[in-house]
């Protein structure tokens, strides 16, 4: 996840979001529980190729500011793919 873009609110963004090694990734197309971008869920998610998953999000005017936490959870395997302030919402 790299990036800045500056655009007014709301948006649509997409966030292409690359597992670490450890612990080892779930194989491809592996069911997600959810992706989260500080308090939101993504609208949908995918995860074709392993070791990637794709989130979109709808970011609107009333989503907190600043750094955000983004929560990658599989229905079974590891534990949550917590990226601790990984996405930086500015006004």
């Amino acid at each position: 996840m790299t990036g800045v873009q500056t655009c007014a609110l709301p948006i649509y963004i997409t966030l292409s979001i690359t597992l670490p090694g450890t612990p080892p990734s779930p194989p491809a197309n592996a069911p997600i529980t959810s992706v989260t971008l500080g308090a939101t869920t993504a609208t949908s998610s995918s995860y074709a190729v392993q070791g990637t998953v794709l989130a979109n999000f709808y970011i609107s005017s009333t989503n907190a500011l600043n750094a955000q936490n983004v929560v990658v959870t599989f229905t079974s395997g590891p534990p949550p793919y917590t990226f601790t302030s990984a996405f930086t919402i500015n006004p």
